[in-house]
């Protein structure tokens, strides 16, 4: 945690840099934690919900750690006032998890809630919801 160096976290560090900024401090702190992710609001409005998905760039994601925050976002999204969102495939690129497998546990979770859910595919050139 710390870097947000490849994927989707580094396209969110470029975009909103100072998301970024809050997330260092957060991380020096001990303040992000695997299993709770956590609502950043950027100056705009934008509401970005960071989810970590793994200790360490170099290592591995582990599924019990995408369904603690899976599990931790559906308790939260209504406190958050999340009106719908848009999840990568959690875990799986740099985090190595086969994506079959992290579906089923995201589809599980996600159909828990009642505001539209996007799962944005890597093939695609559009989000496909749930």
């Amino acid at each position: 945690m710390g870097v947000m160096g490849a994927g989707i976290a580094l396209e969110f560090k470029l975009r909103y840099p100072e998301m970024y900024e809050d997330y260092v401090v957060r991380c020096k702190n001990n303040k992000v934690k695997i299993g709770e992710p956590y609502l950043y609001i950027a100056k705009d409005g934008t509401k970005i919900v960071n989810f970590p998905t793994k200790y360490h760039w170099r290592y591995p994601s582990k599924i019990e750690w995408i369904k603690m925050g899976l599990e931790y976002f559906v308790q939260h999204y209504k406190e958050w006032n999340i009106k719908s969102i848009a999840f990568p495939k959690l875990g799986t690129n740099a985090g190595k998890l086969p994506w079959s497998q992290v579906k089923a546990v995201m589809v599980e979770y996600l159909k828990r809630v009642d505001i539209p859910v996007y799962i944005c595919l890597d093939e695609l050139e559009e989000a496909e919801g749930i």
